[in-house]
Order: structure tokens, then C-alpha cells, then sequence
């Protein structure tokens, strides 16, 4: 979910702070920042070991034909008999998501390293479309520069947009497996949308308006660069979801034909269109792209406004529903829910169940997650009980979904907190890591299952 939503769902300090073993050990850039220049060295060197005389830090491999992938294909993960849970990660800042053996400014050293500690098997790439094509003449513009804040929140540093946050992937995995980019689209350009009408919710932008026939095209087209970028960058692009909460008015509106929960849902008819639009895509350009469908905002039932989970999967085409083996859920853990769990995987695995074998056969991946203060606006708890509680919350829901044996991924969102969504693992000035931090880094050390979740760490007792 985007950090502009009403409902649930987004210069440098001197020293960087984590919690480690439940202390907070403080650490001065200068001395890290050594710490950090010797490993990069030392990786360096084994790439060159590795590789002989060649030159892969000044060298760039010539492209792959059109029709080939552009990187080696890292297989989704599958849990076996014993279980298992992968973990995944959004954060669009290049300058955290680089690989320690390139540079990037003082002020994201320590937590560009804990972040790279973390080694996530996915990354979530979102694209706005309105953001990177506002224009119908011009092509979409990747590499628009970002200031590298968070918000407002120093420190800040600017990248290249959409292609230096590839570029960062690409040199993770040159670094070693994980870092598999799942691309989720959202957000249509105002020349893509139709005219506002029906049952639309206050503060609606354009981006969220049902996409016209030239749209459909335009998404296309969009599909089409990104793959090309990919292949510019070396990262393979196999994973996609259509569209980001498509249950949900603030990213297609309306969601039905007039303001009742009972009305019939419109979304999912445009959900459909996205869906086969990028499928047909995908299949042209190559066997190794799979979609990852829903990416449902979570909301297990109707509102007058809002998809519930399971109408919204009941009304697409049984063509939409086999067209995937993976469907994402979105789904935050909240205090006083049984086992902090507000239900949306289980409303997803229900509805999915009630489609058919191929609904019955469907994995699924929790691809939002995170603990502090999941609705938008609101503060996170900032004493030592608070994050401790808030660490133990999220180890119960991971353990959860650990033990459902359709669950295969979980998605923390995101590494650095937007100071209006705190859900974040380091704070939004990059000074410290709550405990949250280090339950994700136990549970994605896990990297092949064991029969148990992972401890819970001193930090979060």
C-alpha cells in the first residue's frame, strides 16, 4: 500500500544505534564506516578470485537477445513437508538496496549494511505508472532523480529513480542469491483513466480511476520498458503482479456500481482486464515470467467502498483465477485480534478454496507486513515495551504463517520508516533498528526449513 492511503494497509546523525541482544550499541560512522570499507574490500577480492583476470566491477556484459531472460531464473520458494517461510523486503531507496562493494553516502553506510545483513529472497519493486509517464506522447521515464528522503526526514541522497533501484538489485545478486524483484504496478496516468463517477471516495486521485481502452495499451507498453530496463540492468524481471490492492478505492475507484456494500463490485472487471492484458504480455516476451495475482488489501469483508477479500475473488473470470499458482495478500498485524492476525489470509485461502482446483492448488504470499503503527498518520509506540510487544506480535503472526502450509512468503514493509506509515524496521533518519529488525534477520537466516520458526530474539523479550 502506498503512504497516502486512509485505510490500514505507507543530514546524517553522527552515529548509527541498533538493539542488539535487547542493549542499544552505538557505533560512530568513522569506525563503522572502516569496518564497512575492509569487508568491501575483502568481497571484492573474492569476486576477483573468482572470476580470474576478469573485470566485473568495469566490464558490463552485452545484452541478451530480445527474446532471451536476462538473468539467471531464481525459482519462487515452495515450502516442503517440514515448512518454511521465505522473507521479502520493500524498500525503493538505491542507496540501501546497493551491494556493500559499491559506495554510497556516508549517512546510509550502517544501514545499507543491515539491510544487506538481512539478504531478503524477495525485493518488491513498485511502479507508479502516473509518476514515471504522466504524458501519453513521451515514453516512460525511469530514471527521473529521487531525493532519497524520507519525506521530509534527512539523510538524503539522489538516485536515478526506477533504474538505479534495478541497477542496486542487480549488484545484491551478483553478490550472491536472493534479491528476486517482484514488480507490482499501481497508480494510472490521468490520460489512462476515465472521467470520475460513481461511488468515489474523498481525496481519490486520478491514478485510482477505471482504465480506459488507451490505457490498456499504454499498460502494455509499460509492461514492454520494464523489461527492456531490466535487461539494461541485468535483472531478471520474472515475477509480476497486475495491480496494488485492487479491492480497495483509493487504487481503483469506484469499486462499485453506487455507495452499499451490497452493490456489485466494478474493480474486479478491470482487475480482469489488467490481469489478461499482462499475462498475454508476459507470455510473448518469454516462458519465464509468472504473475502473482491479487495483492489484496486487507479487508475480509464488504464496505460501501471496499472489495471484501472474498467477493472480490468470487467475481473474476475462472481464466484470471488459472492463470496464477501465486496470489498475494496484504495483511498487518494489529493488537487484539487472535494471534494479532486481522484475517485476511484466511479470507484469501477460503475464497481461493471455494474456486476450484486451480483456486485449491494456489500458494500464497503475505506481500505487506509489519508492526508499529499500521494506519496511516498514526505514532508508533517508542518505549522499550512498546517495540519489545510489538517484536513479539510479529513473531507470533510469522510463526502462523510458518505452520500454513499454503504460505510460502512474507514481505517486511518496508526497511526504512516513512515517518507516515510506521512500520518500518530502521527508523526514517536511519539512526536505529527496533527490535523488529532482528526477528526478521532470525527468520531469513532460516534458509532452508527446519521444523521450527525461528527464536524469538533477546531484543524483543
Amino acid at each position: 500500500m502506498r503512504l497516502r492511503l486512509l485505510f490500514p494497509g505507507r543530514r546524517g546523525r553522527a552515529g548509527f544505534s541498533g538493539l542488539i541482544g535487547g542493549a542499544r550499541l552505538a557505533l560512530p560512522l568513522s569506525l563503522l564506516g572502516l569496518a564497512l570499507a575492509g569487508l568491501a574490500l575483502l568481497l571484492a577480492g573474492l569476486a576477483l578470485s573468482a572470476c580470474g583476470s576478469s573485470d566485473r566491477a568495469s566490464t558490463k556484459p552485452a545484452l541478451p537477445p530480445a527474446h532471451a531472460p536476462s538473468a539467471a531464473r531464481q525459482p519462487p520458494f515452495v515450502k516442503d513437508a517440514r515448512g518454511g517461510l521465505a522473507i521479502g523486503l520493500s524498500e525503493a531507496n538505491a542507496n540501501l538496496l546497493l551491494a556493500l562493494t559499491t559506495p554510497v553516502p556516508a549517512g546510509f553506510e550502517p544501514a545499507r549494511a543491515a539491510l544487506t545483513t538481512l539478504h531478503p529472497a524477495y525485493v518488491r519493486v513498485a511502479v507508479d505508472w502516473a509518476a514515471v509517464q504522466p504524458s501519453a506522447g513521451a515514453p516512460a521515464a525511469f530514471d527521473t532523480p529521487t531525493s532519497g528522503c524520507a519525506r521530509q526526514t534527512g539523510p538524503c541522497a539522489t538516485y536515478a529513480g526506477l533504474r538505479a533501484e534495478l541497477h542496486a538489485i542487480a549488484t545484491q545478486q551478483r553478490s550472491g542469491r536472493g534479491f528476486q524483484p517482484l514488480v507490482v504496478i499501481f497508480d494510472a496516468p490521468r490520460w489512462a483513466a476515465v472521467a470520475p463517477s460513481g461511488c468515489l471516495h474523498a481525496g481519490v486521485s486520478a491514478g485510482a480511476r477505471l482504465i480506459n481502452a488507451r490505457g490498456l495499451d499504454g499498460y502494455r507498453q509499460l509492461v514492454l520498458s520494464l523489461l527492456a530496463l531490466g535487461r539494461r540492468e541485468r535483472v531478471a524481471l520474472n515475477l509480476w503482479s497486475p495491480w496494488d490492492e485492487p479491492n480497495q478505492p483509493l487504487f481503483i475507484s469506484p469499486q462499485r456500481t453506487h455507495c452499499a456494500k451490497t452493490a456489485p463490485l466494478v474493480s474486479p472487471a478491470i482487475y480482469t482486464k489488467l490481469a489478461r492484458t499482462l499475462a498475454v504480455t508476459l507470455r510473448n516476451a518469454g516462458s519465464d515470467h509468472q504473475l502473482v495475482l491479487g495483492d489484496l488489501a486487507d479487508f475480509p469483508k464488504p464496505r460501501a467502498q471496499v472489495g471484501g477479500i472474498g467477493e472480490f475473488v468470487a467475481a473474476l473470470p475462472q481464466d484470471v483465477i488459472c492463470s496464477a499458482r501465486i496470489w498475494a495478500q496484504h495483511e498487518y498485524p494489529k493488537p487484539g485480534a487472535p494471534h494479532g492476525v486481522p484475517g485476511g489470509v484466511r479470507a484469501l485461502e477460503r475464497a481461493l478454496d471455494a474456486r476450484g482446483a486451480c483456486g485449491a492448488r494456489a500458494r500464497i504470499w503475505v506481500t505487506e507486513t509489519g508492526v508499529g503503527a499500521p494506519r496511516s498518520g498514526q505514532p508508533r509506540d517508542l518505549t522499550p515495551a512498546g517495540l519489545a510487544a510489538e517484536c513479539r506480535l510479529m513473531s507470533q503472526v510469522l510463526s502462523s504463517w510458518y505452520r500454513d502450509t499454503r504460505v510460502d512468503a512474507a514481505f517486511q514493509y518496508s526497511f526504512r520508516e516513512d515517518p507516515s506509515f510506521q512500520v518500518g524496521l530502521a527508523d526514517a533518519a536511519l539512526t536505529r533498528l527496533y527490535p523488529v529488525y532482528h526477528l526478521f534477520e532470525a527468520w531469513a537466516g532460516m534458509r532452508k526449513p527446519s521444523g521450527a520458526p525461528a527464536p524469538l530474539p533477546p531484543a524483543c523479550s
